[in-house]
This record gives C-alpha cells, structure tokens and sequence, in this order.
C-alpha cells in the first residue's frame, strides 16, 4: 500500500558540516596517519627553527677533594652561541622540504588527494 501524499513525514535535518568532518577525519585511518605524519614534521621544523638560540645552561657541582669547604660547591653558567648558522639553516631546511614532501606524496599513490581532502575537511588550505 502506498501513503497518501498528505501523510508522508518529512525528511531528517542533514547532519552538521562540523559533525561530519569530525566523523570524517576520526574515522578514516589513512586520514588520521598523514595528519600524524604532518604533524611530526611541522614539529620537527619548529625543533630545527630553535637551533638558531643560544642554549644557556645553569650547573651547579660539589666536590669533595678541596680542603677548604667554601670551595667544594661550585656554580656554572654556560652559554652555547650558535655561531656556524649555515649549518641550523641546512637542518631547518632540510625539515621544512620533509615537511613539504609529506604535504604532497605521502608515500603512496593518491596521497595527495586525501591530505587535499583531509585538509578542506579541517578547513585549512593546502595548496
């Protein structure tokens, strides 16, 4: 038997845009490993970017082989200058092209489209 036309329930509300790109990017594995791998990379370009401050570093030490006490504890400051800065810029550059490799191949076929994707679905642009 058919309904008669006047009794038909009307359809659900479609689901949140916001909901289904959560879902989206929760739920599909590959989606959720290149935003690792991406991840990992823009950190390790933050991590390269550091090496061009200085380290400054606070030591302290007791040694027991002074006779006079007042000289067995010891205080340090030590202070690193990153003075060979092709080197940091080799590094940082050689993290920022990891980073780009992992933007665009990712290692498989199709790789591109599906970080193209996973990026729209989060609302960032990737070019």
């Amino acid at each position: 038997m058919l309904a008669r036309p006047g009794r038909i329930a009307p359809p659900a509300a479609p689901p949140n845009l916001s909901a289904l790109r959560k879902a989206a990017l929760t739920s599909h594995p590959d989606l959720r490993r290149f935003e690792a791998r991406l991840a990992a990379s823009r950190s390790r370009v933050d991590l390269a970017a550091k090496d061009f401050y200085p380290d400054v570093r606070l030591m302290t030490g007791y040694s027991g082989l002074w006779d006079e006490p007042e000289k067995r504890f010891t205080v340090g400051v030590a202070i690193n200058l990153p003075w060979n800065r092709d080197k940091y810029r080799q590094i940082q550059d050689a993290a920022q092209a990891n980073t780009m490799r992992a933007m665009g191949a990712g290692g498989s076929p199709g790789a591109s489209a599906r970080l193209a994707r996973a990026g729209a679905l989060k609302g960032d642009r990737v070019d």
